[in-house]
Order: structure tokens, then C-alpha cells, then sequence
């Protein structure tokens, strides 16, 4: 299931809600004052796979089909969050959490672009199976489809005793128009041959600021992300416990949210490497800043 809203998204299974419309001056206002509980929150930043799309191709907000990789791609996501989500069955817990705390499902947020939602869709499938312990939770039009995550899901129910306590209620995959790639309006679709060596040269010149026939600049598109990416934390600060964000997206978003994180120009993070299916990882410590951390960038899968 997906669930969308122009100015608010429900992002975690009591209600909470954000509201799109802030300004950056609402964000860096309001963060949490409250120093008596220490709260990690973790974010990984998943970056899409293969689109059916010839090679030299020019795209970014195009629609592209997925590939037959598809479903190889999902098992990927499934086997990489079954060791870096928390899940609240655990007994154990790792160091970067500083006590034991009960935990909601992770929170899904995609790009609203089919090669990012789908995936979406696949992991939101086995976490929806995770935490329930019922086939009936499963989205069945999504495992039903894909044979892979069928059988994953099939082998996580029959290794359940028994389903855990104090389940939390399941979470629609979030979408968030803001984490699209960058629109290269007319350019979309075009080969990059056709496109032409002048229309590129003109583009290298100015990387920043040159603005795509009816599309936009790379400085705008970074505002765009970056006003989305605070939001988001304004609403973790707000949190009472630790929250796992996972947003499945394209390598500008991912550029984009690490450039700020980082307090690095936007110029220097188009030098950082984004494969597609890596994930990249953050703590935030909103109550401790001075703690936050990336922990990973471009970790492949």
C-alpha cells in the first residue's frame, strides 16, 4: 500500500504527520529541548536499481520500467535490513542504541517514480510480514508477483514460534514528491548524442545554476530536497524514541541530503560515488547534534 498527501504524510503508525509547507526558519526553531532521553535516530538512504532504458539514454524525472533485475534487487534490500533494521523481537541490541527501547516498524518514504516505489513496495511487503506473522498482512499483488520475495516471505513465517509482543501497527510506504530526481525537462528521454556537445558544454560550464529546457537547475532541485530533508528532521526531533527512516530514492536526492548532513558544497558532493542498489547511512542525535554521523556511503548491495 502506498499513501500520499499534498501538505501532510503520515510517517509512523501513531499518526505522526509532517507539514511540507515549513520554512527552514520553522525547522532550525523548533528542534527538541528535552535532554533526559538520549534518541538515535537511523536513516539509510537507498539509491534505486536498474531501469529498462538503453544505455546513453538521458533521464531523471522519466517514468522508467524496472528491470528483470527486479526482483533480485528487493531479495537484496530484504537480506541487508534483516541485519541493520532493529526489529522489536530482538533480545539483543546494538551498541549505537544506548538502551533497550521499544521500537516501531521502520518508515518507508520513496520518490514517487515507479523504479524507487516498487522497491518500496517489495521491502514494505516483508516488513508488513514481519511484524504481523500473517500471510493476510503480506501485499499480495506485490508478493504474489515476484517469486523471489514470495519465497522469502514463505521461509520468514515458517521460522516464526510465535508472532512478537507489542506489535506495532503497520505503515503505508510513504511517498515524497520532493525526493524525484532532478527534471531535465526537454532533455528527458533523449539520447545524449541527440541532446548535442553544445547543449552539454554549456551545461558542464554552469553545473549549478544552468536550467534545463522545462525543467530545472541543479540549485533548485537541491533546494527542493534539502527543504524536504528538513522537514523530516524537524519531525524526528520531535520524537520520544529512536525512529528508522529508510528513503529509497536516486544518487541526486542521496547527493543532495549528504551534501547538507555534511555542511559540504553542493559542487563537491556531485564528486561522491552513488552505484545503484547501495545504501548510504546516518545517525541523528537531535537532542545531541554534535553526535550525528554518517556511518556509510555507497555501501553496494
Amino acid at each position: 500500500m502506498k499513501q500520499e498527501t499534498n501538505s501532510k504524510q503520515s510517517l509512523t503508525s501513531e499518526g505522526l504527520t509532517y507539514d511540507s509547507s515549513l520554512s527552514t526558519a520553522q525547522v532550525s526553531n523548533s528542534t527538541s529541548t528535552s535532554s533526559a532521553t538520549i534518541i538515535n535516530h537511523r536513516i539509510f538512504l537507498v539509491r534505486h536499481g536498474d531501469v529498462d532504458l538503453p544505455s546513453g539514454v538521458c533521464y531523471g524525472q522519466l517514468d522508467c520500467a524496472v528491470t528483470s533485475s527486479f526482483s533480485k534487487d528487493v531479495q537484496k534490500l530484504i537480506d541487508y535490513f534483516q541485519t541493520h533494521c532493529l526489529f522489536p523481537e530482538q533480545q539483543q541490541y546494538p551498541q549505537e542504541l544506548p538502551y533497550q527501547q521499544e521500537l516501531d516498524s521502520p518508515i518507508i518514504i520513496t520518490s514517487p517514480l515507479k523504479r524507487c516505489a516498487q522497491l518500496a513496495e517489495g521491502l514494505q511487503a516483508y516488513f508488513d510480514n514481519k511484524y504481523s506473522g500473517s500471510k493476510d498482512a503480506v501485499s499480495k499483488d506485490v508478493v504474489s508477483k515476484d517469486p523471489i520475495l514470495k519465497d522469502a516471505v514463505s521461509k520468514d513465517l515458517t521460522s516464526k514460534a510465535s508472532s512478537p509482543k507489542n506489535i506495532p501497527s503497520k505503515s503505508p510506504v510513504q511517498i515524497n514528491q520532493a525526493f524525484k530526481e532532478i527534471n531535465f525537462g526537454q532533455w528527458e528521454g533523449l539520447s545524449w548524442q541527440s541532446i548535442g556537445q553544445k547543449k552539454i558544454e554549456e551545461w558542464n560550464n554552469d553545473l549549478l545554476n544552468f536550467t534545463f529546457p522545462d525543467g530545472e537547475s541543479a540549485s533548485g532541485f537541491d533546494q527542493r530536497v534539502v527543504n524536504a530533508w528538513q522537514v523530516l528532521q524537524q519531525q524526528l526531533a520531535q520524537q520520544t524514541k529512536t525512529q528508522q527512516i529508510i528513503i529509497i530514492c536516486h544518487a541526486g536526492v542521496i547527493r543532495s541530503i549528504l551534501s547538507d548532513f555534511l555542511q559540504i558544497p553542493l559542487q563537491h558532493s556531485l564528486t561522491l560515488q552513488i552505484d545503484k542498489m547501495s545504501v548510504s547511512s546516518l545517525q541523528l542525535f537531535p537532542n545531541q547534534s554534535a553526535l550525528s554521523r554518517c556511518t556509510g556511503i555507497n555501501h553496494q548491495l
